[in-house]
């Protein structure tokens, strides 16, 4: 899972949003990645991949990278 938003300490527990799914292939293999938001940041204010991106740019090319 890839959570976005700001750093928390590793193994931390925290309360996110699930926005959706990116389909990636690694070494041929498939790689789904769950994407998710913290909540309580002006990210939670995404419902969505399709709506991350018109709000913020360039994010899943960067998590894609």
């Amino acid at each position: 899972m890839v959570v976005l938003g700001p750093a928390v300490p590793r193994g931390s527990v925290v309360p996110v949003k699930l926005i959706g799914v990116l389909k990636l292939l690694d070494g041929g293999e498939q790689d789904d990645k769950l994407i998710a938001v913290l909540k309580d940041t002006p990210l939670s204010e995404v419902d969505s991949i399709a709506d991350l991106d018109s709000k913020f740019p360039g994010v899943t090319n960067i998590i894609t990278t």
